[in-house]
């Protein structure tokens, strides 16, 4: 069971980056280490933070990660990003799955309409869409899912690639200082907590156990003003936890420190055919 609370009218909706970010307590159990390994390990955690990769939650706990719709969607392939919709997965209802094997086996889209699970809002839209305009419409079914849902994947590509620009920007650089070329965040009220989202152009690299900065501040703004791309003198006094970097996408200021760069970006995208001055 569950209650709200404290409920109020606003004039705004809420929108993608305006969450301020989630607090976690953790409880460990049956860990099978001595006292003083422990402490050395959250000494670490505190001083050294940790990687702040987009997660399970982004990219969904199936055998379709919702990247791949996301990279199907951006290359335009709407058949291929139709059938990893609808396709059959572990790890779901019993319902779901013999709802996905019984329209693998029969694909029949009226007929699914009626077996398919009212929750199962993509797959059912998608259905609708092949049910109106014939089993051939795949970029006018996939145009039925409700627009949040489909920038979901896309975001879960981008997401992706940051995952994997943040990997190199560790093995090329390590976790211990920023470098030249590398950005930060410029604005920000630092007396109230937050971190810049996702969904903005620009994503926090560490985080550490106090919560994004080894000052224990974090930035604020959603929807920071600006980056500011760090030169030798400012890259030797500024702290790793305030290092980001760029989602991939148009009017974005990216990284110039080797390996980090829009054209690493972009080489990394082209493996995908899909070229970053284009991706949303």
């Amino acid at each position: 069971m569950c209650s709200l609370g404290n409920c109020v009218f606003c004039q705004d909706a809420l929108r993608l980056g305006d969450l301020y970010g989630n607090r976690f307590e953790l409880v460990l159990r049956d860990v099978d280490a001595l006292e003083d390994q422990l402490k050395e390990a959250c000494d670490s955690l505190a001083a050294r933070g940790f990687i702040n990769y987009y997660g399970l939650q982004r990219f969904g706990t199936s055998a379709v990660p919702t990247h791949l719709i996301g990279r199907a969607l951006l290359q335009d392939d709407f058949a291929t990003a139709a059938d990893l919709i609808l396709r059959p997965r572990a790890g779901e209802k019993e319902e779901s799955t013999s709802a996905r094997e019984r329209f693998q086996r029969e694909q029949k889209v009226g007929e699914a309409l009626s077996y398919f699970p009212r929750y199962m809002h993509a797959e059912r839209a998608l259905l609708e869409g092949y049910r109106k305009n014939g089993d051939k419409s795949h970029m006018n079914a996939v145009q039925g899912i409700p627009r949040n849902l489909r920038l979901m994947y896309v975001h879960a590509y981008q997401s992706y690639i940051w995952n994997c620009m943040v990997s190199a920007r560790v093995r090329l650089y390590g976790m211990e200082k920023a470098v030249p070329g590398d950005l930060v965040l410029v604005g920000g009220n630092e007396d109230e907590p937050g971190l810049a989202s996702a969904e903005a152009d620009e994503s926090a690299l560490l985080e550490s156990d106090k919560g994004g900065g080894g000052d224990g501040k974090r930035w604020t703004s959603a929807h920071p003003k600006t980056v500011k791309r760090l030169s030798e003198e400012e890259a030797a006094t500024t702290s790793i936890f305030d290092v980001v970097l760029p989602l991939p996408g148009t009017s974005v200021e990216y990284p110039t420190a080797k390996g980090i760069r829009k054209e690493d970006y972009a080489a990394l995208m082209k493996e995908d055919g899909l070229d970053v001055d284009q991706v949303c």
